[in-house]
């Protein structure tokens, strides 16, 4: 329990509000162990829910949902104080058995006389440190899942139909029967959500904003790295290599279903092919035992505009039916092997998306949409048991004046008897380079880790709270 990559993916945000619902607590109702003193039980709608989302993207790998949660904050950890250790010690001494949960550190499963309880703990040296505790249970439901960004420019539909097929190669191979390439790669562990951006970049001087609305639209990382965002990728450089990063698109409803080879040639022939002359095609074999399937094929190429010789390797990253495609540019394969020896080390290169943020193209209005839900059904009868939802929806406006409001309004439980919240906060706002600091009217303040997300024709704004990091927005720009 001592790392953790933080979910992209889509947490909803906790927003720091009145405290008459953060309580003192000395024992946990759901694992019955004893707390330290200064320890406190966050009842809060929204910090709830958020604990609950954030259990069940890794609960849901293993079949698993979240109930009942409890949110609770223990004392930073100081040399000779309460810790991870006096935590682990705490569960073992009442029979709790502790295993851990996939490859993030920061989850373990704890199970004692048939219950089964999930666990997230992220310590901490000099702020509270956050304990999240869900009871699991398995999910015997036809659950859907609506959440994500649905601002309609981010993502553009790719036409229809079936772009033609690649031309006719009598050399195409797969690495299954070619013993000069590498071997494949053992199951990749789950890819990593967006982190807060690295604190030690440079920036370039601003250019005027363009389709994305981004000002600072050139970002010069220490590791020499540099990103521009363009009309269709984001183009990541650094020596001999240009790196696309394909603005993601939702997988085509007749592609739903398609096997490995269709969907890798589809994308192929509709962001690679048009723009090269191709020869030496080859195409990964699938492994159907990975985790995450590694849609990946490569040639040699020939630029159509320039007539620039070229290899062209290209991986499909497919998440919750949306494709970012990473298309690496090199001067020949051996060259583009050295460099990228496994199939994980394209991994990386989706983090160089990331953009400063500058109060001229952050002023207008923000929002955010989250929605869950769950059709239940008796295990013993089949009957429908019922639908529980969570809806949420987040504004946020940002005034050339340096004030601000945000409004967080939402319901959730079982159709028929949610319960419904509406949130407000107001104060103003100030703006560095990857970072926004707010204090709201009656003088409570909040820093948060800011950054844009480059997306066709716009742009994502992530904020994570600097001091409770698993509170997140992800919001797309309406005025």
């Amino acid at each position: 329990m001592k790392k953790i990559v933080l979910i992209p993916l889509l947490l909803l945000a906790i927003m720091t509000i009145a405290q008459k619902k953060v309580v003192p607590v000395s024992q946990s109702a759901l694992t019955g162990i004893s707390l330290p003193s200064g320890s406190k039980q966050d009842k809060r709608f929204l910090s709830e829910t958020s604990a609950r989302i954030l259990l069940e993207m890794e609960s849901k790998k293993t079949g698993m949902e979240i109930k009942d949660v409890e949110v609770i904050y223990l004392p930073p950890i100081v040399a000779g104080s309460y810790s991870d250790d006096s935590l682990i010690a705490a569960l073992s001494a009442i029979g709790w058995n502790i295993s851990p949960v996939g490859t993030d550190d920061k989850y373990v499963l704890l199970q004692k006389d048939g219950k089964s309880v999930m666990a997230y703990y992220e310590k901490s040296t000099k702020k509270e440190t956050q304990l999240y505790l869900g009871v699991t249970a398995a999910i015997t439901s036809n659950a859907g899942n609506n959440g994500g960004y649905q601002n309609p420019p981010v993502y553009n539909n790719p036409p229809s139909g079936y772009p033609p097929p690649p031309p006719p190669v009598t050399n195409q191979q797969d690495y299954s029967n070619n013993n000069n390439n590498p071997p494949p790669p053992p199951p990749p562990a789950p890819p990593p959500p967006p982190s807060a951006p690295p604190m030690n970049m440079e920036r370039t001087a601003p250019t005027p904003a363009g389709n994305n609305g981004i000002t600072i639209s050139t970002i010069n990382f220490d590791d020499g790295w540099v990103s521009m965002p363009m009309a269709d990728w984001v183009q990541v450089t650094k020596g001999e290599f240009t790196v696309l990063l394909h603005y993601p698109s939702h997988l085509p409803d007749n592609l739903q279903s398609e096997e490995y080879e269709v969907i890798l040639k589809y994308y192929w022939n509709l962001l690679v092919q048009p723009r090269y002359t191709l020869s030496n095609i080859e195409i990964r074999k699938d492994n159907n035992y990975n985790y995450q399937r590694e849609y990946f094929m490569e040639s040699d190429a020939v630029e159509t505009n320039t007539g620039k010789s070229c290899h062209v390797s290209f991986r499909i990253f497919l998440e919750s039916g949306i494709a970012s495609c990473v298309e690496i540019q090199s001067s020949s394969k051996n060259i583009y092997w050295a460099s990228f020896p496994t199939i994980e080390s394209i991994n990386p290169l989706r983090s160089y998306n990331k953009f400063a943020v500058t109060q001229g193209d952050l002023v207008g209005e923000w929002q955010e949409n989250i929605g869950r839900y769950a059709n239940y059904y008796n295990v013993y009868t089949g009957c429908y048991a019922g639908m529980n939802a969570v809806s949420i929806n987040s504004k946020m406006v940002l005034g050339d004046n340096g004030q601000f409001t945000i409004e967080h309004k939402g319901a959730s439980g079982m159709a028929g008897s949610q319960q419904f919240f509406d949130e407000k906060h107001a104060g103003s706002y100030q703006v560095s380079n990857w970072e926004i600091s707010m204090v709201e009217t009656d003088g409570k303040q909040v820093a948060y880790h800011a950054y844009y997300e480059a997306v066709k024709n716009g742009r994502v704004l992530h904020m994570q709270h600097k001091q409770f990091s698993g509170s997140q927005m992800h919001l797309y720009k309406t005025k």
